[in-house]
């Protein structure tokens, strides 16, 4: 897969149903409709994984403020916990 920014081809593995969610500061795309970064693909992110539970102020809710940064790009999704527990579509970049 090529990365907007990104001088060579990547290899990337997407999440199985099931598989644990990558460590934080791993090297990720992330794919969802709500995603873009400024020089990206539409439904696309990639650099280094993040995420935080915050509370929503109206219904008190727990979301998931998940982000995707890399050099002069930080991209944020903000999903419900059960979303976020649900979500596979993540990938790790694979190294040779």
């Amino acid at each position: 897969m090529w990365l907007p920014g990104e001088a060579e081809v990547r290899k990337v593995r997407f999440m199985a149903a099931g598989d644990p969610k990558p460590p934080k500061n791993a090297q990720v795309v992330v794919a969802h409709p709500d995603l873009r970064q400024p020089d990206g693909v539409p439904g696309f992110a990639h650099g280094k994984l993040g995420w935080s539970e915050l509370q929503d102020a109206q219904t008190g809710e727990p979301r998931i403020n998940l982000r995707v940064r890399r050099r002069g790009a930080t991209t944020s999704l903000q999903l419900s916990k059960s979303e976020w527990e649900a979500f596979s579509g993540i990938g790790t970049v694979v190294e040779d």
